[in-house]
């Protein structure tokens, strides 16, 4: 017997600090191929997002996987974790665990310091310098790192990050030769000992107002060099997010929204 696609999916729009997604319950929706998520993610054709975030939930745990918006998958998005984590609360859906395909993040609410991502510090895989290949107009990179956290990003810390071109730098042939299966680009300015300024260009995405795997990469990269190093706050364009030092664990907090529900024709 064949399985029988409803004509539309449900969907819920929402964000965290910009970094926009949408989410499908696939217990409901079933089949997502990347050709639908290719066509519902475009930002003229479709709905349009950073990211698509598929999940099915049991027994208080949400299991979850993303796909970029050129239909690509992505290993980890913290920033899709915790808009989800939010959802499946204004929906009155108690969840306690949300799974991914490597890590498992515990969520917690209350009044006083409102949802949290708990983010187990085995996430941090290596902290390796790197040393870009040289490139005409753009400037000469001197603190440069690659920290992989399940997703690879590469960090760079530069005094100004509004003159730096990071989008001829992250789509220049030298990147895609090095990172042949792409790579999140982010450039960093620090501003005092526990906070810092970050722009964002996502391999399958391009240029993000948010990007929560890159601030807890820069978090683990600027303890890495300051052991002292407890909280961090991360501006990005969309908004900010701190992280805090726990028990065998790293705490998030940011801003996110649920914009609202969508039906989606399946033949955009």
């Amino acid at each position: 017997m064949s399985l029988i696609l409803a004509p539309t999916i449900s969907a819920y729009k929402t964000h965290t600090n910009g970094n926009d997604f949408l989410l499908i319950d696939t217990e409901v929706n079933h089949d997502i191929s990347v050709q639908t998520v290719q066509k519902i993610a475009d930002r003229k054709r479709g709905i349009g997002c950073d990211q698509v975030i598929t999940y099915q939930y049991k027994e208080n745990i949400s299991s979850c996987q993303f796909f970029n918006q050129d239909g690509s998958s992505a290993e980890l998005c913290l920033n899709g974790i915790y808009a989800l984590a939010n959802h499946l609360k204004k929906m009155n859906i108690h969840c306690n665990h949300i799974q991914t395909k490597h890590q498992s993040f515990s969520i917690t609410d209350n009044n006083e310091d409102g949802l949290r991502v708990s983010i187990p510090q085995s996430i941090l895989q290596s902290i390796k310098p790197y040393t870009p290949y040289p490139q005409a107009d753009i400037p000469h990179i001197i603190d440069c790192d690659l920290v992989d956290i399940g997703n690879p990003h590469l960090l760079i810390t530069i005094e100004n990050i509004d003159d730096f071109p990071l989008s001829l730098f992250a789509t220049h042939p030298s990147i895609k030769t090095a990172f042949p299966k792409g790579i999140n680009i982010s450039i960093y300015s620090i501003l005092s000992g526990n906070s810092l300024r970050m722009r964002t260009y996502e391999r399958g995405v391009g240029y993000t107002q948010g990007c929560g795997s890159a601030g807890l990469a820069s978090f683990f990269r600027q303890k890495s060099k300051d052991n002292n190093l407890q909280i961090l706050t991360v501006y990005q364009p969309g908004g900010d997010i701190i992280f805090q030092s726990g028990t065998n664990q790293v705490i998030m907090k940011a801003a996110c929204a649920t914009v609202g529900r969508v039906e989606i024709n399946r033949s955009i």
